[in-house]
């Protein structure tokens, strides 16, 4: 594996680590110290490989089961965002499918922390949405020469995530049973071609175990009250992504961002952004374009629509913007989309990492830093 791809990778894992267990710095009794895994789940998922694209029909080769084991636990009230969600459940996937298609598309496993919010909870029956954002190890890429029909994935490790809506029917408290359908998706972020991408829908049943009267250790007759207020965020970031032939260096991509965020109710908050990207193209990686037609570098302008998450000092967030300056026409596509994390470090300085899309087509993973103006 390239030095580069296992370098920007095992920074996408260390920022994952980081903000899904990194809290903030409230001080709470040792009894309430976070979560412990209470419950274990075993599933099999009965999915197939999506021919979302011409360059990937060929990799779809009938239905296969797929399985895995889960590890969780309910949080323990510790966190306002605890008691705000509903007392969500923390834990982390173990994935294993074949993908229908060895010879070619190998093997896939997968590492996944996931949280799941119950949006219907009763004594016998829930209504879960489980999401799940990971890193993944497929046993076969494409290569030119030996594995060429590989035309959805270029590189061993990948990032993995996953959504799942289930129905949890409960019985006697430890045992439960849960029936679903999700979507798992393994993408490189485009740090090298071909990227295309795999997505398996899936339908899942599962049986899990775990402790009786599993409750918080702190639990509010209230929900804490709302003391979040509008804020003005910039943010720098960068990364790299890979461009035709393939095989060839990646080239730098740049962006700088503001974005003003409005709360409403107790979970989320909507605003406005403002984007430019700046990208650099090298010259001798574009020999199929004339010579006067080289551009060497694109500024692109975009305004977006932002929706937020927010889980204490972390948040998840999902744009859809447009381009609405491209001198050049370096865009194929006006509509420009971004999913991804922040974390609040200190008082006013955050860490980001997020996706930059066209729809489902990967443009290259955004990693910096930003300033919370106020």
């Amino acid at each position: 594996m390239p030095a580069y791809e296992m370098k920007s990778l095992k920074l996408i894992l260390l920022f994952i680590i980081f903000i899904l267990f990194a809290g903030n710095q409230e001080k709470v009794s040792a009894e309430a110290a976070g979560f412990s895994f209470t419950r274990i789940e075993g599933s099999v998922h009965y999915g197939f490989v999506t021919p979302h694209s011409d360059y990937v029909v060929h990799l779809f080769r009938g239905h296969f089961p797929f399985f895995s084991v889960s590890f969780s636990g309910i949080t323990q009230g510790n966190r306002d965002w605890h008691h705000i969600y509903n007392y969500p459940d923390i834990g982390f996937d173990l994935m294993y499918a074949d993908l229908g298609y060895p010879e070619v598309l190998g093997q896939a496993y997968a590492l996944i922390p996931h949280i799941k919010f119950s949006l219907i909870n009763n004594k016998h029956y829930r209504l879960n949405l489980r999401n799940g954002l990971g890193l993944g190890y497929l046993t076969k890429k494409f290569d030119m020469t030996d594995n060429y029909k590989n035309s959805a994935i270029s590189t061993h490790l990948n990032m993995a995530f996953n959504i799942t809506m289930e129905s949890e029917l409960i019985f006697r408290d430890r045992y439960h049973i849960t029936v679903g359908v999700g979507m798992t998706h393994f993408s490189n972020g485009r740090i090298q071609r071909p990227n295309r991408g795999i997505n398996i829908p899936a339908l899942k049943l599962g049986m899990s175990f775990g402790k009786p009267n599993t409750t918080p250790v702190i639990r509010h007759e209230k929900v804490p009250n709302d003391e979040r207020s509008h804020d003005l965020i910039v943010v720098v970031s960068g990364g790299y992504s890979a461009i035709y032939p393939v095989g060839s260096p990646r080239c730098p991509r740049v962006g700088l961002s503001g974005m003003l965020n409005q709360p409403v109710g107790q979970k989320f908050r909507f605003g406005i952004g403002y984007d430019m990207f700046y990208y650099y193209n090298r010259k001798d990686l574009l020999s199929h374009l004339d010579e006067e037609k080289h551009i060497p570098w694109h500024f692109n302008h975009g305004a977006s629509v932002v929706f937020q998450m927010d889980f204490s000092r972390t948040a998840f967030l999902i744009q859809k913007g447009i381009y609405f300056y491209d001198k050049h026409n370096y865009q194929s596509n006006i509509f420009y989309h971004r999913a991804g994390f922040r974390h609040l470090v200190y008082e006013n300085i955050l860490l980001n990492l997020t996706l930059k899309t066209h729809f489902f087509r990967a443009q290259y993973i955004e990693m910096g830093v930003g300033y919370k103006i106020f």
